[in-house]
């Protein structure tokens, strides 16, 4: 998206920073976190519509396994956060480089208030966060997203295998809020 600098103020870090970006004459290339554009994306958000009981719940917190360039997370923030529904959104990266990239290029911007963003293992920060038997989590998650990609191991598979296996499902399932609950799985 092109917006004319002289007739909008446009935050730093909606700045569109990537030298492919087509350049224009009087505009400059913007990243608009407010609609997505990638039709997986569009498809797990959608599936929001199927769990009537969220608007029961004041503060939202969302975990987000694999950040990616962050337009998920951002596109949350900005349409959640605004509205005050957000107490906390996490996402989880193991590629320092991808958030590096995600900062720099698309504008992905982890306050450390709403959006806090870790550089860790999606499946080790699950399995160390498992529930085990009849505890509870002291705060669990209301929507959980998994957007992970392959590993270097098996390009075959997206997730990998790790991640649909029944013990790791059910550490994941035990991280959700036990009343209400959204769960989406890109694979």
């Amino acid at each position: 998206m092109y917006r004319d600098p002289k007739k909008h103020q446009i935050p730093e870090q909606q700045l569109a920073k990537s030298k492919l970006c087509p350049k224009k004459k009087g505009k400059v290339a913007i990243i608009n976190h407010d609609w997505l554009t990638s039709e997986y994306q569009q498809v797990m958000m959608a599936g929001l519509f199927q769990a009537s009981n969220m608007a029961s719940v004041d503060k939202l917190r969302i975990l987000h396994l694999g950040t990616g360039a962050g337009v998920l997370p951002m596109f949350l923030k900005s349409q959640m956060a605004s509205l005050n529904l957000v107490e906390k959104l996490v996402t989880i990266e193991n590629n320092q480089d991808m958030i590096t990239v995600a900062k720099n290029y698309f504008g992905f911007d982890p306050d450390g208030e709403i959006l806090e963003s870790l550089q860790d293992d999606g499946y080790e920060y699950v399995m160390k966060n498992y529930v085990v038997s009849n505890l509870k989590m002291d705060k669990p998650y209301h929507m959980i997203f998994m957007d992970i990609n392959y590993s270097s191991d098996d390009v075959t598979i997206s997730p990998p295998k790790k991640f649909l296996a029944p013990d790791f499902l059910q550490a994941l399932c035990s991280m959700a809020h036990p009343e209400c609950a959204y769960i989406a799985i890109n694979v």
